[in-house]
């Protein structure tokens, strides 16, 4: 009951096991219990059961940290749901933007992981569960809360700052702009275009984390990257390739030494 059916036992089911004294009473319980999961019955195979195995052992052999898989929010969910139909993961996390239910702009994660499941029984449809690992450990905790995945450091909404405190943060109420600019170059091979960005980087011997996304004019992602730039370095470029369109590029620079951040958000065409 603490163990293999954990996640799948009825209450009602588990307080009638723990009133069985007799081992062959426990016994029969435990047959009657399979058999009224059994999907085949009277068949050699009992489906259920076998799947039941397989998600423990998967969740044991995925999801482990320093506790066995199986007890690990992951695994839980695993077990109880299955496989999920789709995994959208950001194991080192980094560069992300916002959708816009959520209030758009660009933020910086710690790792994650979503799960989207088209239907859970008794639950939904298109049930999306969210475990973020905050500790960088490799153990995922599930949340409810979008924002949790974010570090404090690097929450941007348009041109407000949150998560600064001390005497950085009189530098941040008006962030001062990056001078970023966005070139478009030669073609590609599939008939996009190379894009140049570059952006001014005056921060003497110090490091700069250049945190950037490339999004369309209605905020859908198209690119995102994150970058740290040993000082001292005159400029950060970057190409990339983009397809025509009409594009918004926002970029924060941090200045890790200091902590002073400084954010634009320009706007471009590709032809």
């Amino acid at each position: 009951m603490n163990e293999d059916v954990a996640y799948i036992i009825a209450d009602e089911e588990r307080a009638a096991f723990k009133k069985l004294q007799d081992k062959e009473e426990q016994e029969h319980f435990i047959e009657q219990f399979w058999l009224r999961r059994d999907p085949t019955p009277g068949t050699p195979e009992n489906e259920y059961r076998e799947e039941h195995y397989r998600r423990i052992a998967y969740a044991n052999d995925h999801y482990g940290t320093g506790i066995p898989g199986w007890k690990t929010d992951r695994g839980r969910t695993y077990i109880t749901y299955g496989p999920p139909d789709e995994i959208n993961s950001h194991p080192s996390g980094g560069a992300y933007q916002r959708p816009v239910e959520q209030g758009g702009g660009t933020t910086s994660t710690v790792p994650f992981e979503q799960w989207t499941y088209r239907h859970i029984e008794g639950v939904g449809e298109n049930i999306l569960i969210e475990f973020v690992d905050a500790t960088k450990t490799g153990e995922y905790r599930m949340t409810t809360d979008p924002s949790a995945k974010e570090r404090s450091d690097y929450i941007i909404d348009g041109s407000l700052l949150s998560g600064v405190t001390g005497a950085a943060a009189d530098n941040h109420i008006a962030p001062v702009k990056t001078g970023a600019t966005a070139q478009v170059m030669g073609a590609t091979a599939t008939g996009g275009r190379m894009v140049l960005l570059s952006i001014p980087l005056n921060y003497g011997d110090h490091k700069v984390n250049v945190l950037g996304t490339i999004t369309s004019m209605t905020r859908r992602p198209v690119q995102a990257f994150e970058q740290t730039i040993p000082g001292p370095a005159p400029q950060y470029t970057r190409i990339v390739p983009l397809a025509p369109g009409s594009y918004r590029l926002n970029i924060v620079l941090k200045d890790l030494a200091t902590g002073v951040l400084a954010h634009d958000e320009i706007e471009f065409e590709v032809k």
